[in-house]
């Protein structure tokens, strides 16, 4: 697939990549992408990590919460066992 760059500056730009690479423009946008594409796999990883950390924590305060009925978790949420309203 062919990719036709239009905008003179970008251009300029992918030029300025490939000289400081010692790479063909291709290749050394190949890299700035793969780069880029690695660099966001790795702050949507930190993101996933961060929210698991704040769910456990939640998890944590809640679990130390006193009960405040003897109802079971069951009667408090009033279904059946077939999902229906009791």
């Amino acid at each position: 697939m062919g990719l036709s760059i239009k905008n003179a500056e970008v251009e300029r730009l992918i030029r300025a990549l490939a000289a400081r690479r010692g790479a063909p423009m291709t290749e050394a946008l190949r890299q700035l992408l793969a780069e880029e594409e690695a660099r966001a796999a790795l702050a949507r990883e930190s993101e996933v990590e961060e929210r698991r950390r704040r769910l456990r924590e939640i998890i944590a305060r809640t679990s130390e919460l006193p009960r405040l009925t003897d109802l079971s978790d069951e009667e408090i949420i009033g279904y059946d066992e077939n999902g229906l309203p009791r």
